[in-house]
């Protein structure tokens, strides 16, 4: 599987540069018990392992295409020791949608789980629309509940020299120019981009992060 970028995702990443925006999917999990904590682990030493387990890799060239790398870190499970009110649950969610994400430095996702002092819990998980889009993302928070492996070995960062990063990202350029010059055929001028969730979404989900078995 090649690992440059799909011409969509190239044009998101760049234009959240130049932006200086991240444009974040946000997942939600409200319960009126206590999370499953060794659940949680699991689904999320899934997700760490599954296809969100990838980085972006700038190219050297300033038109060239960039690439997906494995990632040298991997994003830490927040458990938040002081539990609060529910009536502070919209408010912890912005909170985290606010926790810093780089699909290029990163880390590119965060899941994190809260307490509430009635019993309940929340657990949110935010990624980064640079990384994957909102079918991506469901997958792959389908696959890690489930323990499937979908792991993807991506060439790690920084494993191509100089030389050889200019060379293979020149050729891609130049393989790209007819991609780029011919007119959109009429039925693929609107790409297939799911929009990033500005907000916190409904907030039940199908599956529990607790019901993980891996």
């Amino acid at each position: 599987m090649s690992n440059v970028l799909d011409l969509v995702d190239q044009t998101i990443f760049r234009v959240e540069r130049a932006a200086g925006v991240t444009n974040l999917i946000q997942c939600v999990w409200a319960y009126n018990r206590p999370v499953d904590i060794n659940g949680l682990c699991r689904f999320h030493d899934q997700l760490r392992q599954g296809r969100l387990s990838r980085r972006i890799e700038r190219s050297p060239l300033p038109f060239g295409r960039h690439r997906w790398v494995s990632p040298s870190d991997q994003p830490e499970l927040e458990i938040v020791a002081t539990p609060r009110p529910r009536e502070e649950f919209d408010a912890w969610l912005d909170e985290q949608a606010k926790f810093p994400l780089d699909a290029e430095h990163g880390p590119g996702w965060h899941l994190a789980m809260l307490p509430f002092t009635d019993g309940g819990a929340a657990v949110s998980l935010v990624l980064t629309h640079c990384l994957t889009d909102g079918i991506g993302g469901c997958v792959a928070i389908v696959e890690a509940a489930c323990g499937y492996e979908s792991a993807i070995d991506w060439p790690a960062a920084g494993s191509r020299r100089r030389w050889q990063a200019l060379r293979q990202d020149a050729r891609q350029t130049v393989r790209d120019i007819p991609q780029s010059a011919a007119p959109p055929s009429p039925q693929h001028d609107s790409p297939d981009v799911t929009a990033a969730v500005p907000g916190p979404p409904p907030r039940h989900l199908p599956r529990s992060p607790e019901s993980t078995n891996s």
